[in-house]
C-alpha cells in the first residue's frame, strides 16, 4: 500500500484545449498548496477515442500543449489508456487515501435512442460512455469529493433507468459534492433531492489560484510582438469560429482600427492567427491580460478575461431541448454579465452588432465583476478548507 499522504485527481486534464488544461493545473495547485504534507496527483487516465478525436501532435500549439500535460502537471506514475477503468480504479484503492473528481464537465454523457427508442447507446468520443471512470463506483472506499464538477449539456431524461440508479448509489456515497453550475444542480434535483441538498456550488479551480502571478507577462508580450500582434493599436483577442452572425460586426470592428488577435478556433477574419502557435496554458491565460477586448465562445477564455479586468463578449453554440441553462450562461449570469452574452442559436446578428458596440463604447463595470471576483474566490477558499477538514479526519 503507497497511499499514505496522497490523494488523486480524476478530471479532463489532456488534449489539447488550453482550458481544460488550465483547470487541471490550477485544480492540483490549489489542493497542493493547501494540503501541506499530502501529495497531490493527476490519476493519469485517458480514453483512447478521445486520444484519437484530438490527433497526434502536428504544429507548435499540439507540441506545447503535450509536452505542458505531461510535464507541468502532476501526474501518476502510471498511465491508463483504456475504455475500461478497473485497472485504474485497482490503482486509486492502492495508491490513495481521497479521491478528487472535477473540474469541468467530467459527468456529460450523451445518449442516443435506438431501435424505436428502446435502446440507448452511447458512441461520442468526447464523452465516455457511462460508467466511466469519473463516476468512481462503490468499490473505492476512501472518501471521494466532487470538485466544480458539471454534467454539461447532457439531456439527462435520456438516461435509462439502470444507469439513473447507479448514479444515484455513487454520488451518494461522496463525501463532498462540489458542482459548477445550476444546470449541475438540477440534474441532482431530478436525480434525487437528497443529492441536490448534499451538493453545494463551487466555482470552477480557475479561480483558486493567483494564476497570473504564475506568468512572465514581459516574455509574453514579445512572444506575441513576434508573431504580429501590434500594441500600438486597440486589439480584440478572438475565440470564434466564422458565423453569418458575427463575422459583419467583426469587420466593423476592424475598419475601426481594431487588430483582430484569433485564437484556439480557426477563424478567416483574424488579422494575427495565433491557432497553430505554441502558447501554454497559463501564456494562453495571460494574452487576454494584453487584449482591449475579447470575443469569446470558450469558458475558460471567459474567465481570464473575468479575472485579467478584460472586457469581453461570452458567445454560445450550446442549446438543448430541456432548457436555456449552458456553462457560459450560468457564468455570465453569476457574474451579472447577461447584458454581454449572446447566442448564436437564438439572438440575432443584430443584437451581437449592439453588445459589441456597446463593449467598445462604454465602461465595463469593473467594480462589480471585481467585487463577484473576490466572492468566487472566498468561495474556493472554503471548499478548500472543507476538504482540508476531510482529509485531516482521513488520516488521524
Amino acid at each position: 500500500m503507497d497511499h499514505d499522504k496522497k490523494i488523486g485527481i480524476l478530471t479532463l486534464h489532456s488534449g489539447y484545449n488550453e482550458g481544460g488544461i488550465l483547470q487541471a493545473f490550477c485544480l492540483a495547485s490549489n489542493l497542493q498548496n493547501s494540503l501541506i504534507n499530502i501529495k497531490v496527483e493527476v490519476t493519469d487516465h485517458r480514453y483512447p477515442n478521445k486520444v484519437r478525436a484530438y490527433g497526434p501532435v502536428r504544429d507548435d500549439k499540439t507540441r506545447v500543449l503535450h509536452d505542458f500535460v505531461d510535464n507541468a502537471l502532476p501526474l501518476s506514475r502510471k498511465r491508463f489508456e483504456s475504455d475500461d477503468h478497473q485497472a485504474t480504479f485497482e490503482f486509486i484503492k492502492e495508491n490513495y487515501s481521497a479521491l478528487i473528481t472535477g473540474s469541468d464537465e467530467l459527468w456529460k454523457l450523451n445518449y442516443t435512442k435506438r431501435f424505436f427508442g428502446l435502446r440507448a447507446e452511447q458512441r461520442d468520443p468526447w464523452c465516455p460512455a457511462f460508467p466511466n471512470v469519473y463516476w468512481p463506483d462503490e468499490s473505492i472506499r476512501i472518501p471521494k469529493i466532487a470538485y466544480a464538477a458539471s454534467i454539461g449539456k447532457t439531456e439527462w431524461k435520456t438516461i435509462p433507468s439502470r444507469h439513473i440508479k447507479k448514479m444515484k448509489s455513487i454520488l451518494s456515497h461522496y463525501a463532498l459534492l462540489g458542482i459548477r453550475d445550476e444546470r449541475t444542480m438540477s440534474f441532482m434535483e431530478w436525480l434525487d433531492p437528497n443529492l441536490a441538498d448534499k451538493a453545494e456550488r463551487v466555482p470552477d479551480p480557475a479561480f483558486s489560484i493567483d494564476v497570473s502571478s504564475l506568468i512572465d507577462k514581459q516574455n509574453l508580450k514579445e512572444k506575441l510582438k513576434q508573431w504580429g500582434v501590434d500594441f500600438d493599436r486597440p486589439r480584440i483577442g478572438m475565440i470564434l469560429k466564422d458565423t453569418a452572425n458575427t463575422n459583419k460586426a467583426i469587420l466593423e470592428m476592424k475598419k475601426k482600427g481594431f487588430q483582430i488577435v484569433g485564437l484556439s478556433v480557426p477563424n478567416g477574419n483574424a488579422d494575427v492567427a495565433l491557432f497553430d502557435k505554441g502558447l501554454t496554458p497559463l501564456e494562453w491565460f495571460g494574452v487576454f491580460a494584453l487584449m482591449d477586448l475579447c470575443v469569446s465562445q470558450r469558458m475558460h477564455a471567459c474567465i481570464s478575461c473575468i479575472v485579467n479586468n478584460t472586457p469581453f463578449i461570452a458567445v454560445d453554440f450550446y442549446s438543448n431541448p430541456m432548457d436555456d441553462d449552458t456553462k457560459i450562461r450560468d457564468l455570465m449570469q453569476s457574474f451579472n454579465l447577461l447584458a454581454y452574452y449572446y447566442n448564436d442559436q437564438k439572438d440575432s446578428p443584430g443584437k451581437f452588432s449592439e453588445i459589441l458596440g456597446k463593449l467598445a463604447s462604454q465602461p465595463w463595470p469593473v467594480t462589480e465583476v471585481a467585487q463577484r471576483r473576490i466572492l468566487f474566490q472566498n468561495r474556493s477558499k472554503e471548499f478548500t478548507e472543507k476538504i482540508q477538514k476531510i482529509l485531516k479526519d482521513t488520516f488521524q
